[in-house]
């Protein structure tokens, strides 16, 4: 799958890495967030999405099925900029 956000949305985990321990990090209660460009919506985070496997991505599909599971801003500014009902 392609996870490339320069080329379409990417409903992606925020990970935080630490440069100085040389691993990433997910919090156990995140929420995914829509990625373009290697940034949210929301504008909390920045991440190039092609650099982590799909172990912390979702579909678009899966997003419009269980909302609970994405980021509030994310979600309603991806809903309104790619005319998405759900």
């Amino acid at each position: 799958m392609n996870f490339d956000s320069r080329k379409r949305p990417v409903w992606q985990l925020p990970v935080a890495n630490s440069e100085k321990r040389g691993n990433a990090y997910i919090h156990p209660k995140a929420k995914y967030h829509c990625f373009k460009n290697c940034g949210s919506l929301c504008g909390m985070y920045c991440q190039r999405t092609e650099d982590y496997d799909d172990g912390i991505t979702i579909s678009s599909a899966a997003v419009l099925e269980q909302p609970h599971l994405a980021c509030r801003s994310c979600l309603k500014k991806w809903k309104k900029q790619y005319q998405v009902e759900g």
